[in-house]
């Protein structure tokens, strides 16, 4: 039975049909394909649904199908960074909230701040959030936890994030369907500590260095409808009237390795950034699916031959190994509610991943 689906995975949803449907500049060179051509080798059939494959794909989103399987897969782990992590020492006990992110592929030669081109991998992530501090805990002799690498465990944090569901949605003429399973843990303890300089404008917030596990498995599916009648240059027409769609399933687990910063002002604006490097494992596995068939018909408007219709999603596909990225955001206080809004970007594949955590901490 599906799950209704709740406001985040709507909105989940939306943000992302909106990364994988906006142009970037130039559309998609090879797609859509048109396979398993039934026309006893008439080259003129065979012309007529070139033409035919080509304007579909000049009306498409440009997506770069070859590696999309691989690309995906990369960008659900960029997506799954930072989420419910409190970058910014605001975190004196405990935290509840939801956190919301997508990413994109735009390939290490892109950048997306200038208008990239090609979409070559998207991804999303979606979770609620708890965290605890642990320094309440040792102050009242419940833990005591050793030193490790001269680090005290005591005066560390830990956050950890769940969420599963399944949705569908039609926006823009397109149907998509979303499954998610989300759950991260996540340990920060301090390199150096924080400083206030005894200023109410500026505070220093010292220096984090974090780590954990994390995984994320998702099946976006993506169904098109379809209306197409071209007459080629050669006068040949071919229909299609149905739905071509595809389905990417994409499974990750991540262990990242963090330092960051942090500094406030006026109490009530948190910058923060970093550096981080990740260890990933995990696969990506594409399939289209059609529900009619591509008819060509001669001048004569005889029907002279079938064809199939798909999407070239690729077969499977694994993630890089290692990773590197960048990262920073920025936090608003408003009481015991912070909204952070923050920005991932691996300097290896290109791909940008955007995020915010709205938390509720005491």
């Amino acid at each position: 039975m599906k799950k209704k689906h709740p406001f985040f995975l709507g909105l989940c949803i939306k943000v992302l049909l909106f990364t994988i449907i906006s142009p970037f500049g130039e559309a998609a060179t090879n797609f859509f394909k048109i396979t398993n051509i039934n026309s006893g080798g008439d080259p003129l059939v065979n012309a007529a649904l070139l033409e035919f494959e080509s304007n579909v794909n000049q009306n498409l989103p440009s997506i770069e199908s070859t590696d999309l399987t691989t690309d995906t897969v990369n960008s659900n782990i960029i997506s799954n960074k930072g989420l419910g992590v409190d970058y910014t020492n605001s975190m004196k006990r405990f935290l509840v909230g939801w956190s919301q992110s997508a990413s994109v592929n735009v390939g290490s030669s892109e950048n997306i701040l200038s208008g990239a081109k090609t979409v070559k991998g998207f991804g999303m992530a979606t979770q609620f959030n708890l965290g605890f501090n642990l320094q309440p805990l040792k102050k009242r002799k419940l833990i005591n936890l050793p030193s490790f690498w001269g680090l005290d465990l005591n005066n560390s944090k830990i956050f950890m994030g769940l969420m599963t569901g399944r949705t569908s949605q039609k926006v823009s003429g397109y149907t998509l369907g979303f499954e998610i399973f989300t759950a991260n843990l996540r340990i920060m303890t301090k390199l150096k500590k924080a400083e206030d300089f005894k200023s109410y404008f500026f505070k220093w917030g010292g220096i984090d260095l974090s780590t954990g596990l994390e995984t994320n498995k998702t099946a976006l599916s993506v169904s098109v409808p379809r209306n197409e009648s071209i007459t080629a240059s050669n006068s040949y027409k071919t229909t299609f009237d149905g739905i071509v769609g595809f389905k990417v399933d994409s499974s990750s687990f991540s262990i990242p390795l963090e330092v960051s910063a942090s500094a406030t002002f006026f109490s009530f604006i948190d910058l923060f950034w970093g550096l981080g490097t990740d260890l990933n494992f995990g696969y990506g596995r594409g399939s289209s699916f059609s529900d009619s068939n591509v008819l060509i018909f001669d001048n004569l408007n005889n029907q002279v031959g079938t064809a199939d219709a798909e999407f070239n999603v690729g077969s499977t596909g694994s993630p890089s190994i290692l990773n590197a990225r960048w990262f920073a955001g920025t936090q608003v206080n408003l009481w015991k509610m912070k909204v952070s809004l923050q920005a991932q970007h691996s300097m290896i594949h290109g791909i940008w991943g955007f995020g915010g955590n709205f938390n509720f901490i005491f």
